[in-house]
């Protein structure tokens, strides 16, 4: 997995002065682009499909997000050593007495029937990269608005007949999911704002638990199971149904924090494309000259086009990364903290049935 440039250097870097190259470069390559680690604004998305999307595609190799060419540094580097130890070998062949070899043409056709093999790798690699991605934002989706429906339906709910129980719903339902993140983050222990939310016994409890995440969980089936005598029976169901959701949703997270794709595809994938590149230099042998160094300015932009793709690809396997998750994890607390409020708002809109009856039966009178 390649670096990508976190909020703390991103800050650390805007500290120093604008005319220093870090800070040119950071305001040239990374905080004039949309952050993918954000929720996107209507500023973004006017960024992201105006005529700066050009600029920006032109210079993708550097900078944000994906930082690429700093991440294939070594590997490109050594393909253009090898590439010049070619050409310096096909320039010394007739000098020195060296072994030649023939057929370059040969050689260069070879490469070009494997050119078809090596784009369906590329592509079939970044496919399977960017369904681990989809996969995590669809599941971490999921599990979000899975706790936000079950303690918006225990506060519809159980207001009247148990609220303490209705506000156990929205704390645990916040704990969830920052147990969630700590999971994705491998973090010791959970954020400040779930902790907050805990008793000193519970944090205790939390912190020294296996599984924070199955621990909040298991909290909140029992939660339900202290809410069915409470519930009508359709309703309960309803929860369930959510509930059940939103388990299979932090099993997934779980497994694609924990255990990546098929590693013998993605060593195969990336070194087919990296021997393919250096083998690529035997070309160069038959019949070089001092001229052939202009060779190295394309070879460079071939590799590095290629390599690219396969950093992208790696990248994609570890899709917590590339997504906001600490902004829709805060987004969902506060919707869940939110309705609460909301709630006794729209309570004094909304009267009870009864009063709703006698209501309509003065009206008709």
């Amino acid at each position: 997995m390649g670096r990508i440039l976190g909020r703390e250097k991103v800050e650390k870097a805007a500290e120093r002065p604008w005319w220093s190259p870090v800070a040119l470069y950071m305001r040239a390559f990374v905080t004039s682009r949309p952050d993918p680690n954000a929720i996107w604004k209507k500023s973004d998305w006017e960024h992201y499909h105006s005529s700066q999307r050009f600029i920006d595609a032109l210079f993708c190799y550097l900078g944000s997000p994906s930082h690429i060419l700093w991440n294939v540094r070594w590997p490109l580097l050594s393909i253009l050593a090898a590439t010049c130890l070619c050409i310096l070998y096909g320039i010394k062949v007739e000098p020195w007495g060296l072994p030649t070899w023939q057929n370059g043409d040969d050689y260069r056709l070879s490469f070009q029937l494997c050119s078809f093999a090596l784009s369906l790798i590329l592509s079939f690699r970044v496919k399977l990269g960017y369904d681990r991605w989809w996969l995590a934002r669809q599941q971490f989706g999921n599990l979000r608005t899975g706790a936000c429906t079950l303690a918006c339906m225990a506060r519809n709910y159980l207001h009247q007949k148990h609220p303490a129980l209705a506000d156990e719903f929205v704390r645990w339902g916040v704990v969830w999911l920052y147990a969630i993140k700590q999971t994705i983050d491998y973090a010791p222990q959970l954020d400040a704002p779930a902790a907050a939310l805990l008793t000193e016994e519970e944090l205790a409890v939390c912190t020294t638990s296996h599984k924070p995440r199955q621990l909040a969980a298991f909290k909140m089936q029992h939660l339900l199971a202290e809410a069915e005598p409470l519930i009508p029976h359709s309703v309960m169901l309803s929860m369930l149904d959510q509930w059940g959701a939103a388990f299979r949703a932090a099993g997934d997270i779980g497994r694609l924090r924990h255990q990546p794709g098929p590693v013998g595809v993605s060593m195969l994938c990336t070194g087919f494309a990296f021997i393919w590149l250096l083998l690529l230099n035997l070309t160069y042998t038959d019949g070089a000259s001092v001229d052939s160094f202009a060779i190295l300015l394309p070879g460079f932009f071939m590799a590095m086009l290629i390599l690219g793709v396969d950093e992208v690809a790696s990248q994609l396997e570890d899709p917590w990364r590339l997504l906001p998750i600490q902004a829709l994890v805060d987004i969902g607390m506060k919707d869940m903290q939110a309705m609460v409020s909301e709630h006794e708002a729209w309570r004094k809109l909304w009267p009870p049935a009864a009063k709703k009856e006698e209501r309509v039966d003065g009206l008709d009178s």
